[in-house]
């Protein structure tokens, strides 16, 4: 069952308080069910939500970490006290990826951490694709994200030219919204890539996008364990990816897919003309990324 947090704002405060509203909301359900323990995912804001509730209400709780609740904001000044405290007072704690749980480990000094990996529900993701091989002619590379700073989707755009020398007829679609499309629709059209780059914005269903492309792309500073990366391989896409953080632990070069040295725009281009200049490699990697 879905329970909705309305978060009401009021003229005295700036911005809308999240966090205590989220934790009134879970007594009130706990209240009317009886729960026995909670999970919540990303330490920021949902465990302080879900300490307060222990403290108030008595409820257990475990907490998944995620990515940006570790290796973006743990370290940082104004959240580390508060974000150590409602992870070490879990139950237990998980996170979906062995560097997160080193990561967490490292930051906040727990010990009682299991990494369980992500996963998703096919059901939600309509039909996989046939078996029969797609045709890679003019292929479709496909990014999605959220589009911040750290994603360094720049780096995707720059390996175009270098991507249509060698395959003149290469698209790169991306999907998704955030802060840093402005700049990065700037930038194609400076570099004369309207051709070549699409901004196909947010999209409430992805199947038919996954369907209809060839390869995901990454290029982030940092990652945990992206849901992305397991809804690409359901469809047969490879992966190409900056080899930071967890990534590795999905994407095994060769096999369903390559890494790439964070920041080398030609090593990545590279990576994606290797990858469809030999239509045997592609067929196996993709085929390998379905079964993973």
């Amino acid at each position: 069952k879905l329970h909705m947090v309305h978060c009401e704002q009021y003229s005295l405060f700036k911005y809308p308080d999240y966090t205590t509203q989220l934790a009134s909301k879970i007594i009130e359900i706990h209240q009317q069910e009886n729960l026995d323990v909670l999970n919540v995912h990303y330490a920021l804001p949902h465990a302080i939500s879900a300490y307060l509730v222990k403290e108030i209400a008595d409820l257990p709780y475990v907490v998944t970490l995620h990515g940006t609740d570790v290796h973006t904001f743990a370290d940082k000044t104004e959240f580390k006290p508060v974000l150590k405290k409602s992870i070490v007072e879990a139950g237990a704690i998980t996170a979906v990826c062995d560097f997160l749980s080193g990561e967490a480990r490292r930051i906040f000094g727990v010990e009682k951490i299991r990494t369980i990996r992500n996963f998703i529900d096919h059901k939600n993701l309509g039909s996989q694709i046939s078996s029969s091989p797609k045709d890679i002619l003019g292929p479709m590379l496909l990014h999605i994200s959220n589009y911040r700073e750290i994603k360094r989707v720049d780096d995707l755009i720059e390996g175009m030219p270098y991507i249509i020398e060698a395959l003149p007829t290469a698209r790169l679609n991306l999907i998704g919204d955030g802060p840093a499309i402005p700049n990065l629709k700037l930038k194609t059209r400076k570099m004369n890539l309207e051709e070549h780059v699409l901004f196909s914005g947010f999209q409430n269903d992805l199947s038919s996008w996954f369907q209809n492309s060839h390869l995901f792309v990454l290029s982030s500073d940092i990652e945990g364990a992206p849901l992305t990366f397991l809804e690409a391989m359901f469809f047969g896409l490879p992966i190409i990816a900056s080899d930071v953080g967890g990534v590795s632990e999905i994407v095994v070069n060769g096999f369903n897919g390559y890494t790439f040295a964070k920041g080398n725009v030609r090593e990545y281009a590279s990576k994606v003309i290797k990858t469809f200049n030999d239509k045997d490699r592609y067929f196996s990697m993709s085929r390998a990324a379905r079964q993973l």
